[in-house]
């Protein structure tokens, strides 16, 4: 198991409040991680914190199969070269990872920053309903 993977199960299976609580988890599967893998993990994971009960703590979100990332999303415009999504602060790498999963053969290549999505098409003629695909697929 992978550290990413290691981070979703024990996020699935515990209420953790704090990253020392998830480096501890780790180490405990035989993974020595540092504070600041864990962080970059979370970001790329799109982990956020959530309240239940009182108690706050991590959350994944619930991507699977049905690429929900929509709630992510802020904007999908495009010119006639590339399509441009906005996320949330930190959530462009989880969504730009959904895209690119998709794997549509309309889509060339996707770079994604902090809260920018790049989608480069395979057809300049056929940006806008490659656009609308996309929309249509991250359920947005």
């Amino acid at each position: 198991m992978d550290i990413k993977e290691a981070i979703i199960s024990i996020l699935a299976a515990k209420k953790i409040s704090t990253q020392e609580e998830v480096a501890q988890e780790l180490q405990k599967q035989g993974l020595q991680v540092k504070q600041s893998t864990i962080s970059r993990q979370f970001k790329s994971l799109g982990v956020y914190k959530a309240l239940a009960d009182g108690v706050v703590f991590y959350k994944v979100p619930a991507v699977g199969g049905n690429n929900k990332v929509g709630h992510f999303i802020k904007s999908v415009r495009h010119n006639e070269a590339v399509i441009v999504v906005k996320t949330n602060d930190g959530a462009a790498n989880l969504v730009g990872d959904v895209i690119d999963k998709l794997d549509l053969p309309e889509i060339l290549g996707v770079i994604a920053g902090d809260n920018t999505i790049f989608i480069t098409t395979s057809s300049i003629r056929d940006i806008e309903r490659t656009c609308k695909i996309l929309k249509d697929r991250i359920n947005m």
